[in-house]
């Protein structure tokens, strides 16, 4: 599935987490109505707290790009990373603590944006983003970036803003990127 997915619309499934078919089929809409503009929002659905959105992982898809902005996820399935063609992927402004170490599988990652979570840290399986040109970790709680960042030889872009940095790796590489 190609493009870049620019949102799950998933907030009017407030009873029950949606399975993975459901925010499929939503990604499935939003890109046959892509071209229609924005859709209006009614004040009373502003008013409503929205749900907590889980994802959930499918042996049958594979994505590339994907974006999961804005949709108040706390947590990331373990097994996101068996979407092993990822190269452009999004969780801006959710309530993400943790990216599972499952995530170093997308060896050819190439944007990654994270900002406006709750992160305190940044799995060591980043070293395997080798390809990865733009990474963007601000706002979170981020107390250190891994060593493993200095294995991001491509990297152009790197936002570490507003978070709660006491420590600056050395980024001294030590031999080949080591396998996991």
């Amino acid at each position: 599935m190609n493009g870049y997915l620019r949102e799950l619309g998933m907030a009017e499934k407030a009873q029950a987490e949606p399975t993975m078919e459901e925010i499929l089929a939503s990604i499935r809409k939003i890109i046959s109505d892509e071209g229609e503009g924005p859709r209006p929002s009614s004040p009373a659905s502003a008013k409503k707290e929205e749900p907590k959105v889980s994802v959930n992982v499918s042996d049958d898809e594979d994505f590339e790009e994907l974006s999961l902005d804005g949709n108040q996820l706390t947590d990331l399935p373990e097994n996101i990373g068996d979407w092993k063609h990822m190269r452009r992927f999004s969780a801006a402004k959710n309530e993400l603590r943790v990216l599972p170490e499952s995530c170093g599988a997308w060896t050819g990652l190439t944007y990654l944006n994270l900002r406006n979570n709750k992160l305190a840290a940044i799995p060591t399986t980043m070293r395997h983003w080798t390809e990865c040109e733009t990474l963007y970790l601000g706002s979170n709680e981020i107390g250190s970036l891994p060593d493993e960042v200095a294995f991001l030889t491509k990297l152009r872009e790197l936002d570490v803003r507003t978070n709660q940095i006491a420590r600056v790796s050395e980024g001294k590489r030590r031999g080949p990127c080591p396998s996991t």
